[in-house]
């Protein structure tokens, strides 16, 4: 739907390789979609964190999926809601690492 749609999708959560592995997959479903990513596993504050909210602004996707686990996705969206082009912030704990099989 997204792809048909032309929705965006920014993915930022699970281990290196993860993101990776969910792009992989969902473009074998839907060649056309627009998405991007980034591990979850970063500083939350300082200089990476600012990177990290750059790369995301440059996509400026429809979608942001935050998945770093309760209560910090939560956090880390209330703290960043301001300064991120995206318009819809949805946190999703571990679903990328289901979605891979990286967790059973």
């Amino acid at each position: 739907a997204c792809e048909q749609e032309n929705i965006s999708l920014f993915l930022l959560a699970g281990k290196p390789g993860t993101v990776d592995k969910t792009i992989a997959k969902l473009k074998a479903i839907a060649p056309n979609l627009k998405v991007k990513g980034h591990h979850g596993y970063f500083e939350k504050l300082g200089e990476e964190n600012e990177a990290i909210i750059s790369e995301i602004n440059k996509f400026r996707p429809d979608i942001l999926y935050v998945g770093f686990g309760m209560p910090l996705q939560e956090r880390w969206i209330l703290d960043n809601l301001t300064r991120i082009n995206a318009k819809v912030f949805l946190p999703l704990g571990a679903c990328l690492d289901y979605y891979t099989d990286a967790v059973c």
